[in-house]
């Protein structure tokens, strides 16, 4: 038996022709601009309505990415995940406005409880760094520096968990680093849930983080956070909130600094700035809940 969608809703994952490795299946010569645009075609060729949920949008370095997108949001309603993706749409010609707003994870507290507080369980003193690292297209210039990062924060007392927050990838990453470490450094289960996973960052003191939503957990529980960045999603939520960025593990160029590194993370841990810093997660979390208000007032009205 088949069945028929009434709507179609695009949201979460970056539309980008930027080749990487985790890429949709058949897509991983152009990334995952051509998958998603291929869905939403699709869906207005059914005559389905398409809204656009705090989409993330680039890299698109090709001219055929550019025409793609611009294509296929054609009578599509929705907006975007900030600035970067609006300014880019605008710049490939979608005359449509589509309206910044934050991610809609940010509206969605993740409740810790003491039974997911992976951190007791394992002894784990106090306090915790927590590191949420993932592999990219081969990049491990950076790993010496952050693991003699660590090391210092280990010296003056503060536990380094490393959080695994998609699967065993995630996890060979965390052991390479902590390889290099001459100090003890905890890994995090990948089978652990999502809210064990939030809740260990929860528990930190701050985070190092890659991945996008592990960024987002720590602002969720308003812990502080310095990212590494290898897409510009990273850079975009980091400049939102007023966090730093360590350095972009594309560029060959970064010195990756251990002293200017440490420095940038000693500062965050004296939270100089972390009254601004919540006050700026609490107006995101405002923003972030009219995505899902508008999604539903653009269902009603096509149904």
């Amino acid at each position: 038996m088949g069945y028929r969608a009434d709507q179609a809703c695009a949201e979460g994952s970056g539309w980008s022709d930027q080749r990487r490795r985790e890429s949709v299946p058949g897509c991983d010569r152009a990334g995952t601009v051509l998958y998603y645009t291929f869905v939403i075609k699709l869906a207005r060729f059914y005559n389905l309505p398409v809204y656009l949920y705090s989409q993330g949008v680039g890299p698109l370095h090709t001219s055929f990415a550019r025409f793609a997108v611009r294509s296929a949001l054609k009578h599509v309603e929705g907006s975007v995940r900030d600035a970067e993706s609006r300014d880019l749409l605008r710049d490939i010609g979608v005359r449509k406005d589509f309206p910044v707003i934050p991610d809609p994870v940010l509206e969605q507290y993740i409740r810790t409880e003491d039974e997911d507080d992976w951190i007791s369980s394992q002894g784990i003193p106090s306090p915790v760094i927590t590191v949420s690292l993932r592999d990219w297209n081969g990049s491990d210039h950076y790993k010496k520096s952050l693991a003699a990062t660590l090391d210092h924060f280990s010296t003056k007392g503060y536990a380094i968990v490393f959080v695994s927050m998609h699967g065993s990838p995630d996890s060979q990453v965390a052991e390479e680093v902590s390889h290099l470490m001459e100090e003890k450094a905890w890994i995090s289960p990948s089978f652990l849930s999502l809210r064990a996973k939030a809740t260990i960052i929860a528990r930190s003191e701050l985070l190092i983080g890659m991945r996008l939503h592990s960024l987002i957990f720590a602002a969720n529980a308003e812990v502080p956070f310095a990212a590494l960045s290898y897409d510009p999603k990273i850079d975009a939520f980091a400049r939102e909130l007023d966090q730093p960025l360590l350095g972009n593990i594309n560029d060959k160029k970064e010195t990756w600094d251990v002293d200017k590194m440490t420095s940038t993370l000693e500062y965050l841990l004296g939270r100089a700035d972390y009254d601004e810093y919540c006050d700026k997660i609490g107006m995101m979390t405002k923003a972030a809940t009219r995505t899902a208000e508008s999604a539903l007032r653009y269902f009603r009205h096509h149904i």
